[in-house]
């Protein structure tokens, strides 16, 4: 049997019972994705199937790394280079990220869809990645040649390599067309890890360039190689070894679960395929809408508490820029651990509970989280108070609110503590060191279930369909959290501090566990 040979025809016959391994892609020469159905797959056939899907794993890991190895030294290395910035500009450099990654998702998925093809989009939000780093790489040398201001210029970076995240979406949707139902859950479980170890990992390596220092090792003109931009250059690496990965070792698969093929034994081709999809019975739209609406909610919570750690802990603990970098870095990174443990234990947990009742649990969880987060007790922060020193600048000095006030004696040390701007630093407990740690377990456990039985259930509702534009969607809709959520958190936290700032979310919490319960019943595997 050809290329050409039908697809599903006479399937399960005596006359023929094996398949086509390959299948000319429509509209793309010399290229062919392998078609598979399970009882018809062999152990090694199988084996090479899932090769592929680990791939997936290597670059939704290496992607990652890349993505959070900046993340906390965006902040410092802001005020360094652009001193007119300021925490409102910074959450809409945040945000760019995901908004490129909204608009652009979508798009990627429409393109994969109507090309039959995930290897290519894949590349290509590759080497979009690596352009938004080198633009990155160069934040300084545009301040000393005057093209505009380096704030914009490091927003516009931000939003390309946000058009480039649209990797995720794609892989994903490769996911879900390479495997069956009975696998999904455990390969997106997985998927998920990888890219929570990859958010464990990039935070460390950011960490363990510090001693890189600034101006750093290399500082000249043209270029700089310093604490700040050394991430960016070690991520075009990575995404270099990426592209080399896919383009060797990325085989594309279809997979049609042994309980449809009976409904597709007139497929002659995959435009047939393609045709055959448009007849089945529609999936429940509005299943699917809440689930997208609970999958925003959950990557809002996230993107809060992600934006808020560095600022939070310098205005509470009166850290300075390089020990918010280090220590939230390392937070980040030792969290992280636990949220891949999660992520493993959560496929076997769907063994004994149902994927709609883990998700519940997990939004449960992320409530206690908040309410952990809440400041109490009578220990302010230290305010920055001005100071006059003779013969010198105006300086600031480092004051507790509970004790009385001193002067500095030397200006070279960079103020620090809860800057007067905020008048919620005179009234607002501190948020107590053992209660960031005990809200941040109990915010990476919860947001870490939520987050794959989201994409399991979202999948499943679906059904059988390409899935690209939908993944695509799904990738939006996180992504236009994350580019709301940093916006909402820096005006909350610059105007009313941690307490109003926690309080608000908790709402947001409520509003989704509430959404799940009275519609529980919905969230059931798409059937025919």
């Amino acid at each position: 049997m050809d290329e050409h040979s039908p697809l599903l025809k006479n399937y399960g016959s005596s006359i023929n019972q094996q398949l086509p391994k390959y299948i000319t892609r429509p509209k793309i020469k010399n290229q062919s994705f392998r078609f598979c159905i399970p009882s018809q797959e062999t152990e090694k056939e199988k084996r090479d199937r899932f090769f592929s899907i680990k791939v997936c794993y290597v670059c939704m890991f290496l992607s990652a790394v890349s993505f959070t190895i900046t993340i906390s030294s965006i902040w410092p290395f802001l005020q360094i280079i652009d001193e007119t910035t300021d925490t409102e500009f910074f959450g809409w450099i945040v945000s760019s990220f995901s908004i490129g990654q909204l608009l652009s998702s979508p798009l990627f998925g429409y393109w994969s869809n109507r090309i039959s093809c995930h290897k290519i989009p894949i590349l290509v939000t590759m080497v979009v990645t690596i352009i938004g780093n080198l633009v990155y790489i160069y934040l300084q040398d545009v301040g000393e040649a005057k093209l505009g201001q380096p704030k914009i210029w490091m927003l516009s970076s931000r939003f390309i390599m946000g058009i480039g995240a649209s990797t995720a979406a794609i892989i994903r949707s490769y996911a879900s067309t390479a495997t069956i139902v009975s696998e999904r859950t455990a390969v997106l479980a997985n998927i998920s890890a990888c890219q929570g170890l990859g958010f464990i990992i990039g935070p460390v390596l950011q960490a363990l360039l510090v001693p890189v220092g600034f101006p750093g090792i290399i500082d000249v003109k043209a270029f700089h190689l310093n604490f700040y931009t050394s991430p960016a250059v070690l991520s075009i690496i990575i995404y270099l070894i990426l592209i080399g990965i896919v383009l060797l070792k990325f085989n594309e698969y279809v997979v049609i679960d042994n309980k449809n093929v009976d409904k597709l034994l007139s497929v002659n081709s995959a435009e047939d395929l393609s045709e055959s999809y448009k007849h089945m019975p529609p999936a429940d739209h509005t299943a699917i809408t809440l689930a997208l609406i609970l999958f925003f909610i959950n990557c809002f919570i996230f993107s809060f508490f992600e934006t808020l750690s560095t600022p939070l802990t310098i205005d509470m603990y009166a850290w300075s820029k390089s020990e918010a970098t280090l220590y939230n870095g390392l937070i980040l990174g030792g969290f992280g651990i636990l949220g891949v443990i999660v992520v493993l234990m959560s496929k076997f947990l769907t063994k004994k509970f149902k994927e709609k009742t883990l998700m519940l649990f997990g939004y449960i969880l992320l409530f206690v989280a908040v309410v952990a987060f809440l400041p109490w007790g009578d220990n302010f922060p230290s305010v920055q108070i001005p100071t006059i020193q003779p013969g010198q600048k105006n300086t600031t000095s480092l004051v507790p609110m509970n004790t009385t006030t001193s002067f500095r004696t030397s200006s070279e040390e960079p103020p620090r503590g809860c800057p007067l701007d905020y008048d919620w630093c005179f009234y607002t407990p501190i948020v107590q060191f053992f209660q960031f740690l005990i809200g941040f377990a109990l915010l990476i456990t919860g947001y870490s279930i939520a987050n794959v039985m989201s994409f399991a259930i979202y999948s499943k509702l679906l059904g059988p369909k390409p899935q690209g534009l939908m993944m695509g969607i799904l990738t939006s809709c996180g992504s236009l959290s994350r580019a709301v959520g940093p916006i909402v958190v820096s005006y909350l936290y610059g105007l009313y501090g941690p307490r109003v700032s926690f309080i608000s979310l908790s709402g947001i919490v409520i509003l989704a566990i509430l959404i799940i319960v009275f519609t529980f019943k919905r969230y059931e595997p798409y059937k025919f």
